[in-house]
Parts: C-alpha cells; structure tokens; sequence
C-alpha cells in the first residue's frame, strides 16, 4: 500500500476490532485467562512460542505504520512497538523476572483493568477509522 492515511485506515479497523473482541474475552473469560497464565509458568516452552509467534506480527506492525504524529494512527504505531517490547522481554529476560512478572500482573483485576484499556481503545479506533 503506498498511501499512508489508507493504510492507517485497514490497520486501525483491524486492531480496533481485535482489541474489542480480545476485551470481551478477556473479562468474560477471566478465570479461564488466570489458569491459562498460571499454567504458562510451568512451560517455558510455550512462553517461547507466544513470544516468537508474536514478535513477526509486531514487527510487521512497526515497520509497515511508523508514525509518530499526534492523532488516532500513533495508537497503532504504539501498541506495535509495546508488542515489540514484551516479545523481547519473554525472549531476553531471565526466567525469574518473567516468572515474577506474571505472578504480578496475574490477577483478577489485572484483567478488568486490562479488558476496559482495551474495549475502550478499540471502540475509539473501530470509531475513528469506519466514521461511525
């Protein structure tokens, strides 16, 4: 895509709809999250995997939409460089801190906090790219 504003467009309606649908799933199911994170500190191996599996998508994020201008379209190039990050951090950081990262940040309200950043952020970019 050469023009810059329609690609913020398709991302933006991507990531918005992703985020509502990860924010619903992630307060209504927020049990099922504790335990799946819970068990995540058992296998390193799937910490790996989450980690690989999300730096490329990240990445992609990143180097496709750098923009940095004040307006709804740096949400994206932010949420890219977070994934970015987080991937490093359960790639690079030893086992202990990660094991203490998820312990901290692994409770309930962690996940409503968590579920309401992300309803409203999708809502907002749903809202700002399809002009409802």
């Amino acid at each position: 895509m050469d023009n810059p504003a329609l690609t913020s467009l398709l991302l933006g309606r991507i990531v918005g709809l992703f985020l509502v649908i990860w924010a619903f799933f992630i307060m209504f199911r927020r049990k099922e999250c504790l335990n799946m994170v819970d068990k995540l500190k058992d296998n390193q191996a799937w910490l790996y995997v989450i980690a690989i599996a999300t730096l490329p998508f990240s990445l992609t994020l990143v180097v496709i939409h750098p923009v940095w201008v004040m307006g709804w379209p740096v949400i994206l190039t932010i949420l890219g460089w977070a994934l970015v990050v987080s991937s490093l951090f359960f790639l690079f950081l030893p086992r202990k801190t990660i094991l203490h990262l998820i312990e901290c940040l692994n409770k309930p309200a962690s996940y409503r906090i968590h579920g309401i950043v992300s309803l409203v952020i999708g809502i907002y970019l749903v809202i700002m790219t399809l002009g409802l």
